[in-house]
């Protein structure tokens, strides 16, 4: 598998274990595998080695299988419930293996994705319906109950609206895992396309043209089924929200959550897009009154939270460029600088300015938690995040976008900084006298988002 970040197209959640360590642990091993095979689908710059995720599948299984069925056997030998179990197995094995003969076929991609969406719902399936209903009769004759009354207890906690939620979430990872994974393959692969160019055409004007129209047409693509997976959830708790029982409303607190977070994903994605089609034309701009208007912005959350910023100049230079794209620039900067701000002394960002040759170089910097060398480079990638949404919210695309804006202008951006000790965001814009030959406007047959 890749080394790439790796991307959880199934989210693990404490909420899907059944209870019994042996059996979570193997749930989360597959969960992990299905997410390596994500990534590698996505990231890989190569070939998947298909046989080799084939065979660690059936190897998987057959100890998964064997391991699980010997503790439900354990409390449930020769019942219903653990033949239908069976079965499920067999499905899973039985699907694998026709899978893999129509790769063996055709080497066809495809096959890769059909086995992410297969894993995906089967195991979704799996450890929400059948896995809960017989860990719960199993821990249940465990603590001294019958196996009717065990059966009977498991059963209660998996009727009414606990099922109407499992089929939501079905629904949800059904109609926006795959999608959502040729949505992020595709902007990986633009990626590579548009570094590899850049030495040639900085521009890029028929990628970047293709590119909008596929964020388009991508976006409307996941924001239906999205507003109606959202709709659902959202009926579900108005109508049934008293029914849930605390693992209920967590498992909706989820779903809402992950429907809520996609459509971000996707806004974001269309803001991207954006920069070189909705741009304006580059006209001559104060900078001074593009920083005030960035700082205003911010005036709640700079009050908020006590930061202390400081301007080294009074006035900034004249140059060319779209005022709202720059005022982002400075707000993205200067907000991440508050968002990423150490706790245990005040905060402190300064933004300055000087000239260098033909162009000027601005700098925010602040005394916040620091940006380790390695992740230099990446931060300025599409969706990528150091940190987990537990510790900071966002979706990991405004430096995108700041570096997409920057280089429409015609500068360079990039950072400084050690861990603990603070960063420091540098760009350049040209000098209005240099830059106004360079002035890129969208062309008027240019697609429009």
């Amino acid at each position: 598998m890749s080394t790439t970040e790796k991307q959880d197209v199934f989210p693990w959640r404490s909420a899907f274990e059944v209870g019994i360590g042996s059996i979570d642990e193997q749930h989360k091993k597959l969960v992990d595998l299905i997410n390596a095979l994500a990534t590698q689908t996505i990231y890989g710059d190569g070939p998947v080695d298909a046989d080799a995720i084939f065979d660690e599948l059936v190897s998987y299984a057959d100890f998964h299988f064997s391991d699980e069925e010997a503790v439900w056997r354990s409390a449930l030998a020769g019942d219903g419930w653990l033949t239908g179990h069976q079965e499920s197995h067999l499905e899973f094995v039985t699907k694998i293996s026709s899978i893999r003969k129509i790769y063996l076929e055709n080497k066809s991609d495809a096959a890769i994705d059909d086995v992410l969406s297969f894993l995906t719902r089967w195991l979704a399936l799996h450890i929400l319906e059948s896995d809960q209903r017989l860990a719960t009769a199993v821990l249940a004759v465990r603590s001294g109950k019958s196996r009717e009354d065990a059966k009977v207890i498991a059963e209660q906690k998996m009727t009414g609206a606990m099922r109407m939620l499992i089929e939501t979430i079905l629904s949800m990872y059904e109609n926006l895992s795959s999608r959502t994974l040729n949505l992020m393959r595709e902007v990986h692969n633009r990626q590579k396309a548009e570094e590899a160019l850049e030495m040639l055409s900085r521009k890029l004007t028929d990628s970047n043209t293709d590119f909008q129209r596929f964020a388009y047409i991508a976006s409307h693509d996941l924001q239906e089924p999205l507003r109606m997976v959202t709709s659902y959830l959202g009926l579900l708790e108005k109508r049934h929200g008293t029914v849930f029982d605390d693992e209920g409303r967590e498992f909706l607190h989820y779903a809402t959550d992950g429907a809520q977070r996609m459509s971000q994903q996707i806004h974001d994605l269309l803001d991207y897009a954006r920069v070189e089609s909705q741009g304006r034309e580059l006209d001559p701009i104060e900078t001074t009154s593009v920083m005030d208007e960035a700082l205003a912005n911010l005036s709640i959350t700079i009050a908020e939270t006590g930061c202390n910023i400081e301007v080294e100049q009074k006035e900034f230079p004249v140059v060319l460029g779209d005022r709202g794209q720059l005022v982002r620039v400075f707000q993205n900067l200067i907000g991440n600088a508050i968002k990423y701000r150490d706790s245990s002394r005040p905060t402190v960002i300064r933004v300055e300015v000087e000239r260098s040759g033909d162009e000027w170089v601005f700098a925010v910097g602040d005394n916040g938690i620091g940006i380790a060398p390695e992740y230099f480079e990446r931060i300025f990638m599409i969706f990528q995040r150091l940190h987990g949404q537990a510790e900071y919210k966002g979706t990991g695309i405004g430096l995108a976008i700041v570096k997409r804006i920057v280089e429409r202008h015609g500068g360079r951006i990039w950072v400084e900084s050690e861990p603990g000790k603070g960063a420091k965001f540098f760009f350049t814009l040209p000098d209005d006298t240099a830059v106004s030959t360079q002035a890129q406007h969208p062309s008027q047959d240019q697609l429009q988002i």
